[in-house]
């Protein structure tokens, strides 16, 4: 599949239209990273925490002792809380998939196919919204 931008030639400059290919749109989609899963001890649903970028962490010393810290500014988090699509319920700590995806997936893996949305997680408790960000499909 290939774009082209609205041909806007300004005399004097020499440079054409760009052409987007498949490998530029790439960059253009944004990816996540597993974090985390976490389950909600009041209902025993699973959500996986990611972050739109990898988060890293260096390890040094402090008073003699060996400590650690994020080396990654500015992440922002997401909640991807994964559908069941038999039962269209979200799935529990102790579903097949859940399960498989605790063996398989390792903090700083990159979910393909899955980014940030503009929607905010919104608090429960207090109707606000957080800093969180739903995950979708890309």
């Amino acid at each position: 599949m290939f774009l082209q931008s609205d041909p806007q030639l300004k005399i004097g400059t020499g440079i054409p239209p760009v052409a987007l290919t498949s490998i530029n749109l790439n960059i253009i989609i944004m990816s996540v990273f597993f974090r985390k899963l976490r389950v909600n001890d009041s209902t025993g649903t699973a959500t996986i925490i990611v972050t739109d970028k990898p988060i890293s962490s260096k390890v040094g010393e402090l008073a003699g002792m060996k400590v650690g810290t994020r080396t990654q500014g500015n992440v922002t988090f997401g909640v991807l809380s994964l559908i069941d699509p038999e039962t269209n319920q979200v799935m529990k700590a102790n579903h097949p998939t859940i399960k498989a995806l605790q063996g398989k997936l390792n903090q700083g893996d990159e979910m393909k196919g899955f980014q940030l949305s503009d929607n905010p997680v919104i608090d429960l408790n207090t109707g606000e919204e957080t800093n969180l960000r739903w995950v979708e499909q890309a």
